[in-house]
């Protein structure tokens, strides 16, 4: 059921930890995605779903000449298989996730130049959305993920000063596409036939991703009440 509510299915959430250099696991960078299978996924196909995911941070787009890593602050580890992506089987009714079902490792892809990185709490949001058809609360059904910390490639300009600089019109193009593409066309032609979904933790149940933006502003703790900026927007589903 394409952008509907999902029928009782199995919910896989996904968290994704990408290794920092000093190999302290509180150093980590962690997002958490959520895919949906028809049927019960097989360990082959966890590690194809985990592997989609894991590209959407290192793959370069047709056309383009860097990944999101790239973007990244070079205190991420590059070593080989250092990050992981952790994934939960989602209980039918409200309870403990418990523990990972299957785990898989891969290797980030840094930037290969010389960057400065920027202050730890500045991030990038990839904002996604699923469909709203007969929600009464359309909040719980936006979800979003960071990527950071970042470098100064990040940024739109080199001066001026953090608050009056934007993100990258590049890194927002590649985001997306990795979005799109990946997150979406690429794990939907996956034998097991997923979909990237949001959770919604106060209904318990799942819906198909959408449509996904990132806003121009850079997301910092001390930037959060201001209003966001232009989103560059790309159709999921």
């Amino acid at each position: 059921m394409v952008g509907g509510m999902i029928p009782p299915m199995p919910v896989y959430k996904h968290a994704v930890h990408i290794a920092a250099r000093t190999g302290l696991p509180a150093d980590d960078s962690v997002n958490t995605l959520y895919t949906r299978t028809p049927a019960a996924a097989t360990d082959g196909q966890l590690d194809a779903i985990m592997g989609i995911i894991s590209t959407y941070y290192t793959n370069i787009p047709s056309g383009h000449a860097a990944s999101p890593s790239y973007y990244y602050s070079a205190d991420r580890d590059p070593a080989s298989n250092a990050c992981r992506i952790d994934t939960y089987l989602m209980p039918s009714t409200r309870g403990d996730i418990g523990t990972p079902v299957r785990a898989l490792h891969f290797t980030w892809s840094p930037n290969p130049g010389s960057t400065v990185p920027l202050p730890d709490q500045v991030a990038v949001c990839q904002s996604y959305q699923a469909s709203v058809v007969g929600v009464v609360n359309p909040r719980r059904y936006k979800g979003r993920f960071f990527l950071g910390p970042l470098n100064n490639g990040s940024m739109y300009e080199s001066s001026g000063g953090l608050g009056a600089q934007t993100v990258n019109a590049e890194m927002r193009t590649i985001m997306n596409l990795n979005a799109q593409q990946v997150l979406g066309i690429a794990l939907e032609a996956l034998s097991s036939s997923p979909r990237w979904v949001q959770w919604s933790s106060a209904d318990w149940v799942a819906r198909d991703v959408v449509q996904a933006s990132v806003d121009e502003r850079f997301d910092t703790q001390r930037r959060r009440l201001q209003p966001s900026g232009f989103r560059d927007r790309v159709v999921i589903a």
